[in-house]
């Protein structure tokens, strides 16, 4: 039996081929064919996830924003740029404020993030990483670490106190990381943090969260070897250790570390990998019973079936600010109680801290 087409709503054809004109008219006067055809796709991608954004508000907002975000995806609101258009002449040529444009880009940068295109399908050949792989990524790497050799040592030394608690080195990459995060704050994904990222990446490949920052960055499965090489390297560096018992969430410079395996646990849940998402959960309860990272909450949602999109939707407090925490803990404590096995070390952690 032939499988039916989704029947595509005429009104959102309408609106997308409207929008089209609009976008080609600005493209034709102020930027290039190859930032054009990006509009277009970055369209596209809009009408085949969100359609009925397409029809909400003016029009020429939806155009604008558009345009906005191809432009600052690929830096061209810097006036060394070819081609350069400043995001107020944006709002000015379609006949919108700023401040109504920048809105709509958030909501289309949402629908770019849940759509699971690699990002780097909306850069310029300027502006992509050497080669759309993660070999290119790794070359440049490999040339930076070679250049750096010898001429960024760690600022600090790790350790191990007596009872076992993991200290990781104060770096200065992570200073510098939260830095240049700083700076991209209002481009959520500027073409520049990728050489910045892998800067830091060659002067210290034991700082993860530039691995983690680079792999969200470029997407896809380059992103992914990106974040697994991150969770590796963290797995190895407590584990080849046999004094480390707990690596606390309370120190900073910790913290990358357990973000590192968080974050992998959590892709792996996404992609249906339950065994390895439970083991690198079960772990983390481990080295860090304290669990600030609520790897309990996930660990139980895995045992339950849940999926990481149901569990966001069910646990997830108003405004999207983080999670309900009188919802989570009460499911949790009645829940729990069914797998003993997964939450009896952490239980009596949890114990003798109270009896304290």
């Amino acid at each position: 039996m032939a499988r039916k087409t989704k029947q595509v709503d005429p009104r959102v054809v309408i609106a997308q081929n409207h929008l089209s004109g609009k976008i080609i008219a600005f493209c034709e006067t102020y930027l290039n064919k190859e930032c054009q055809k990006l509009c277009l796709k970055l369209l596209d991608t809009w009408a085949k996830h969100d359609p009925e954004a397409l029809l909400r508000g003016k029009p020429e907002v939806s155009a604008a924003a558009v345009v906005h975000t191809i432009a600052s995806l690929n830096d061209l609101f810097y006036k060394d740029s070819k081609p350069y258009v400043p995001a107020t002449e944006i709002a000015y040529f379609f006949g919108v404020s700023v401040g109504g444009v920048n809105t709509r880009v958030n909501a289309l940068k949402q629908t770019m993030q849940a759509s699971n295109v690699p990002i780097v399908q909306y850069l310029t050949k300027k502006n992509k990483p050497h080669e759309e792989g993660l070999e290119g990524l790794l070359d440049q790497m490999m040339a930076l670490m070679s250049q750096m050799k010898g001429e960024t040592p760690l600022d600090g030394i790790a350790s191990v106190d007596e009872e076992g608690n993991f200290y990781d080195a104060e770096r200065s990459a992570m200073h510098e990381f939260y830095e240049v995060m700083n700076k991209s704050k209002n481009n959520s994904f500027p073409a520049r943090l990728v050489s910045d990222l892998q800067v830091l990446i060659a002067k210290d490949p034991d700082f993860y969260d530039s691995y983690g920052a680079l792999g969200d960055m470029i997407g896809g499965k380059p992103g992914r070897k990106l974040q697994k090489e991150a969770c590796t390297r963290a797995l190895g560096r407590i584990k080849s250790n046999s004094l480390i018992k707990n690596v606390s969430w309370s120190y900073l410079e910790n913290r990358h570390l357990l973000r590192a395996i968080l974050n992998e646990a959590i892709a792996s849940w996404k992609e249906l990998d339950t065994a390895n998402a439970v083991s690198l959960f079960k772990y983390l309860l481990e080295i860090c019973p304290d669990d600030n990272v609520g790897a309990r909450h996930y660990l139980l949602a895995v045992r339950e079936e849940m999926s990481f999109a149901g569990f966001e939707k069910t646990f997830m407090g108003r405004g999207g600010l983080g999670y309900d925490a009188l919802m989570i803990n009460t499911w949790f404590e009645s829940n729990s109680l069914d797998y003993p096995k997964d939450f009896l070390e952490w239980q009596k952690h949890v114990d003798q801290y109270e009896s304290q």
